[in-house]
């Protein structure tokens, strides 16, 4: 039985970073950066440092801006509430619950937007249920490989939103990680797929929007261009300190912390990358667009 949950995602465009390759010796130029700006975060070697340049660039695959036809869809918006908002607001730890999934790691494949979306969408189904204990686990390649953009092509937030409100999609036991096409998956794929109802773009969000978009509705998707800095980033808040920009990459916002300046983000470069596959992003950083 299709099963239609009226939820709303937000996604947003917010910053210009970008990554190409990392060697031992730009490891230790970030490093240095980090110390002589006096960054509030340190940099390590990861797995995704080790990678080679093709492999990385492999892994940033959201196509970035909206197509305009797809904004104007989202339209008209929701006035903000005009709440009070706390210092500090995290999903992960809301009224004594971690209402998100798990870190997700996709992998050598450049499916960051599917990750995304669906870690935003499992989040915001637990919210909408009123259970932050309900086991949801949507699958990831579902979207990669149905919607025929596969681990090569890349998408933006956008598309990928509008394949889940208008086909759907399936848990991860009907199409597991281990798929490698769309026929990989279980004969009523589209039978137990759930929807989204409706989401919205949010061009120019200022701070206290974004904020409200998070308390109101849950995780917010956002895509983002990398510095290479980025991708050694090992714990605190991130800046930009070293290099330059290259692709595209989705993440989603849970929250924020003022007396840090930052938002809390959720990657999908497994637990082993950042705070334990999370990481924290000031909230005016080189190449932001967000201002009050």
């Amino acid at each position: 039985m299709r099963k239609s949950l009226t939820v709303v995602i937000l996604s947003l465009i917010l910053f210009s970073f970008i990554a190409t390759a990392l060697t031992a010796g730009d490891l230790e130029e970030i490093q240095k950066a980090v110390k002589e700006k006096g960054a509030k975060w340190t940099a390590a070697e990861n797995w995704v440092t080790k990678l080679s340049p093709e492999e990385r660039k492999m892994i940033q695959g959201d196509l970035g801006m909206t197509p305009p036809d797809l904004r104007i869809a989202t339209y008209p918006q929701p006035p903000l509430s005009n709440m009070t908002y706390p210092d500090t607001f995290d999903w992960r730890d809301k009224d004594g619950f971690n209402w998100m999934s798990g870190i997700s790691n996709q992998g050598a494949c450049g499916n960051c937007w599917a990750h995304a979306s669906c870690g935003a969408l499992e989040a915001v189904t637990r919210i909408t249920m009123n259970e932050p204990d309900k086991f949801v686990n949507f699958s990831e390649m579902f979207l990669t490989w149905c919607s025929g953009r596969g681990c090569n092509l890349g998408w933006d937030q956008s598309s990928s939103l509008n394949y889940i409100k208008n086909v759907g999609v399936c848990d991860e036991y009907c199409c597991p990680i281990t798929a490698d096409y769309c026929s990989d998956t279980c004969d009523n794929r589209y039978m137990r797929s759930v929807f989204i109802q409706n989401w919205w773009y949010q061009p120019s969000p200022s701070i206290d929007a974004i904020k409200d978009r998070i308390m109101t509705y849950g995780p917010v998707t956002v895509h983002f261009q990398v510095y290479d800095d980025f991708d050694g980033y090992n714990n605190g808040v991130y800046t930009h300190t070293w290099g330059d920009p290259g692709d595209w990459h989705a993440v989603s916002f849970v929250g924020w912390q003022d007396p840090e300046s930052c938002w809390i983000a959720k990657n999908s470069w497994g637990p082993d990358w950042g705070e334990d596959g999370w990481f924290r992003i000031a909230m005016k950083t080189s190449g932001t667009t967000i201002d009050d």
